[in-house]
Formats: C-alpha cells, sequence, structure tokens
C-alpha cells in the first residue's frame, strides 16, 4: 500500500522530504548527476583564447609595419645630428657596413671628392641613472674629435651637468687610453657619470674600423691630415661671484709735520703763525711763545696785546722782522 509521500509530486514536498541525487525517483529512475568540464567546452575555450591572440598580434604587426619605417628614420636622423656635432666641418657620412656590434658612421669631408676623414661610434655606457647615449667621433689619425650626448637619465642639476659643451670638451684630441683623473677631471658631484661618459670614450675607440677597407670598396681616400683639434685646459666650473663691494676711496695719509723752510713758504693757517724774530734777538716767536735760541726749554708766553703788536712790526719793512727760522 502506497505511503501519502509516495502518492505526493515532487514539487509538494518540502524541508527533509526533498529528493537529493542520492534518493529514487518518483517513477523508480535514480536522477542523472550534473557533469563537470566537458573536453567540448575545453575546445571551444582553447580555440576562442587562439583566435583573441591571433587577432592581436595582428593588430601589433599591422602597426609595426607602418610605423617602422618612421621610428628608423627618426633614429637616423638622431644619430646623423650627432655625427655631425662631433664632426662639425663633415659634409655627410654612410653607415659602415660591417659587423662591429655598434652603429658606425664614415665621415666624409667632401663626399664629391670621397674624402673621408674618421668615423663615429654610437656607445651607451651605463651611468647612475641607467644608459647613456652617446656619439664619439674618431679622426682619421685615431683622435677624439669631439664627444655627443644623444640621451642620458642622469640626476637633473648634478649627472646632466656631464652633458656640457665644458666637459665634453675636455676629450677633443685624447685617444682611446682616456681616464678620469689622469686626463679628464671629473664634473664635481657626478663622477659616476663622468667616468660613464669616459668609459663610453674608450669603448668606441675599442670598435675595430677599417677605413682603409671602407675607402677601397667605395673608392675613396683616408685623409689623415685632418687633425681632431687639442682638448682645452680643463677649467674648474665657475662658482658663483659675490659682487664686488664698494672700495672706499683711499684716504691721504699725513706724514710727520715739517717745519716750513721760510714764512714766505707756507700761507699760515689761523692759529699756526709761522717762527719769526725780531731783529737782533736771541730767540724766535711761534703761536704767541717766545722761545730762546741757546735753551730750547726756555719759553715765554706773549701776551696777546704785545704779540699782536710784534706780527704787526714783522711785516712792517721799516721796523724789520727777520721771520727766517730756526734752524734745526
Amino acid at each position: 500500500m502506497a505511503t501519502e509521500n509516495e502518492n505526493r509530486a515532487p514539487e509538494e514536498m518540502t524541508g527533509a522530504e526533498e529528493i537529493n541525487e542520492n534518493s529514487p525517483a518518483p517513477d523508480g529512475k535514480k536522477p542523472k548527476k550534473s557533469g563537470g568540464i566537458t573536453g567540448g567546452y575545453l575546445a571551444r575555450l582553447v580555440i576562442t583564447l587562439a583566435l583573441v591572440c591571433a587577432v592581436i598580434a595582428a593588430l601589433l604587426a599591422t602597426v609595426n609595419a607602418v610605423t617602422k619605417n618612421k621610428i628608423d628614420e627618426h633614429k637616423l636622423e638622431s644619430q646623423k645630428k650627432a655625427v655631425f656635432e662631433v664632426f662639425p666641418g663633415a659634409a655627410d657620412c654612410d653607415p659602415y657596413e660591417e659587423e662591429t656590434g655598434h652603429d658606425v658612421y664614415v665621415v666624409y669631408g667632401d663626399k664629391e671628392k670621397k674624402d673621408i676623414i674618421g668615423y663615429a661610434v654610437k656607445v651607451a655606457p651605463v651611468g647612475f641613472g641607467g644608459e647613456i647615449e652617446m656619439m664619439v667621433g674618431i679622426g682619421a689619425d685615431g683622435k677624439t674629435t669631439g664627444v655627443s650626448v644623444i640621451t642620458m637619465s642622469e640626476t637633473p642639476g648634478v649627472g646632466t651637468k656631464t652633458n656640457s659643451e665644458s666637459f665634453l670638451s675636455r676629450f677633443k684630441g685624447k685617444d682611446g687610453s682616456v681616464a678620469v683623473g689622469a686626463d679628464i677631471d671629473a664634473v664635481t658631484g657626478a663622477t659616476i657619470s663622468s667616468k660613464a661618459i669616459t668609459a663610453g670614450v674608450r669603448e668606441a675607440h675599442g670598435v675595430k674600423v677599417d677605413l682603409e677597407e671602407f675607402a677601397a670598396g667605395k673608392g675613396a681616400a683616408v685623409d689623415s691630415s685632418a687633425e681632431a683639434e687639442p682638448a682645452p685646459e680643463a677649467t674648474k666650473e665657475p662658482q658663483e661671484t659675490k659682487e664686488p663691494q664698494a672700495t672706499k676711496e683711499p684716504q691721504e695719509t699725513k706724514g710727520p709735520e715739517k717745519e716750513p723752510e721760510s714764512a714766505s713758504d707756507e700761507t699760515a693757517e689761523p692759529g699756526d703763525e709761522p717762527e719769526f724774530r725780531e731783529n737782533g734777538s736771541d730767540g724766535y716767536y711761534h703761536n704767541g711763545v717766545y722761545t730762546s735760541d741757546t735753551d730750547d726749554a726756555y719759553q715765554v708766553e706773549v701776551g696777546k696785546d704785545e704779540y699782536e703788536s710784534l706780527l704787526e712790526k714783522k711785516d712792517d719793512p721799516e721796523t724789520g722782522t727777520d721771520s727766517e727760522t730756526k734752524e734745526p
């Protein structure tokens, strides 16, 4: 006899009466279990991802093909600009065809005459902030003609001071043995950057470039007479100069006062009359004081009225006084 639960429909059952996957179905059949990831699903997933990757790769290839020529042109333009900076008098340059591991350019003084004056090598030494891309010019005589920094990421205001004419010009006329301290003074506060650029110059000199062979293939000639300019003497970086303080005009220094040789030689200032004596006197008068010729310690102060009277007599040609001063 069927129970009450067996007569009820499955959707009417609740709570503990719900059928689990291990419970028999109302019709007596066992319910189907839900399946996991099937092979078909994995295949569809792989195909979808492959198509997405293929589309992205095609887009990147298209962008690269469109921009590659422009990128190469810009790279060549920037490098040629650097070549002409290290060879100011150059007429043209050609890429060096032999494999050297570096970008090398052969430089012409006169391309029509196929006159080769040297070559330039692009190097990238590592400085304090990363690689320093630079071009080094080397003349046919083996001397450095110049150094030009293309890109650098050194510390602004410190390492970037090495990218200055005052520092880079120090390499002119140097050979491949150049070293900081012995031949080049480092920039103050940027020793690592200075050594990196110096190492780049040595690296450029180490690149093997056969100008004679290149010239023979081009039907050109190497001009070894174009020597590099000698490096200027190393100058210290200018320090801040203070405004010169206003200098006072030197005051006239008074020397020891000398007694006037005669009354006519000097105009007496007030309170400082010239010495004078009366005719036949054995002493002289000066500033209201009578002094004996025989004893300088004997001095008598003359009254104001009497002294003024003596002064008047001194200027009177009839009474006359001897205005000569006492001789030392």
